[in-house]
């Protein structure tokens, strides 16, 4: 029969795999959250009742203790990437359980669905709920799709390099996008083309969701990549070299504008020069996010 520390192993590791799977999308998936808080909790009291059991000698017989009622609510384990709940989130939905939310109330909204112009793959976000720093880009391409996470392909490849020089993981931040389907192309004939450009009426359409996505992670500086994300963010048409190299305002949350990393990809389509005079651009942009963090954390 298992241990105490082998059965809470074993259901630790269970909720962790329900819980990738919803966070996934996976609609059979039918246990609910509190469902899911439920198993998570049964380790933290499977170790409260074993280290409550008092000390039995030898030659006495096996007692099973009955749980206490005076060990207090378990504490809910939490993603591993993200730390230790603290008191309030025993008791009240943590950031994850929030985004989850915010994730089934994009999927089922009918005002995405009404524009006709969108694909139906929902792509919602990656990366630690409590993060410090959020990265925002514009709509999920076709790789995006594909693996239901943000940036990925050459532009994601690229964006891990550019998080490898900040001495950052993608496990460390919050990435998302404002929109969360892939605008679909105009032209039929155009069915394999990576993107297009997001229409005002699809930015109306899910800009209401990565503002309550920022509510709920809270983080202490974003980046806006590429136009449509500042534009849409920062509720301006102004040119993005105007708006990079600047400190811009979001709900109190300091901004960076800086370039997509698929406009980088492009430079690098037209010649070697371009590409290494706009990286080093990203890189300066980078860099002054890195001094808001820092700023941040003293202060």
């Amino acid at each position: 029969m298992p241990n105490a520390a082998q059965m809470s192993e074993a259901i630790h590791t269970l909720t962790k795999i329900l819980q990738h799977q919803k966070d996934l999308g996976d609609d059979k998936i039918l246990l609910q959250e509190n469902d899911l808080a439920t198993l998570r909790n049964l380790p933290q009291q499977f170790r409260q009742q074993f280290a409550a059991r008092p000390a039995i000698a030898a030659a006495s017989p096996p007692v099973v203790n009955a749980p206490s009622q005076s060990q207090g609510p378990a504490t809910t384990e939490s993603h591993p990437n993200t730390p230790p709940p603290t008191a309030t989130e025993t008791t009240s939905p943590n950031k994850r359980d929030q985004l989850n939310a915010l994730a089934r109330e994009v999927k089922a909204d009918e005002a995405y669905r009404c524009l006709g112009t969108l694909g139906t793959t929902m792509v919602f976000a990656s990366g630690n709920p409590d993060a410090r720093l959020m990265l925002i880009g514009e709509a999920p391409g076709p790789e995006e799709e594909q693996d239901k996470k943000p940036f990925r392909g050459a532009a994601g490849q690229l964006l891990d390099n550019i998080l490898k020089a900040m001495k950052l993981t993608r496990e460390e931040i919050y990435i998302s996008n404002v929109l969360k389907f892939r605008p679909l192309p105009s032209n039929q004939q155009d069915a394999a083309a990576s993107n297009r450009r997001p229409s005002k009426d699809e930015i109306n359409a899910g800009i209401k969701y990565i503002l309550a996505e920022i509510d709920v992670v809270k983080p202490a500086v974003i980046i806006a990549l590429g136009g449509t994300a500042a534009h849409s963010l920062l509720e301006t048409n102004a040119p993005l070299k105007d708006l990079r190299q600047q400190e811009h305002h979001l709900k109190g949350i300091p901004v960076i504008v800086s370039y997509h990393p698929s406009y980088l990809i492009h430079c690098e389509s037209i010649s070697a020069d371009k590409y290494k005079k706009e990286k080093g651009e990203v890189w300066r942009d980078m860099k002054l996010a890195l001094q808001k963090l820092e700023h941040s954390a003293r202060g």
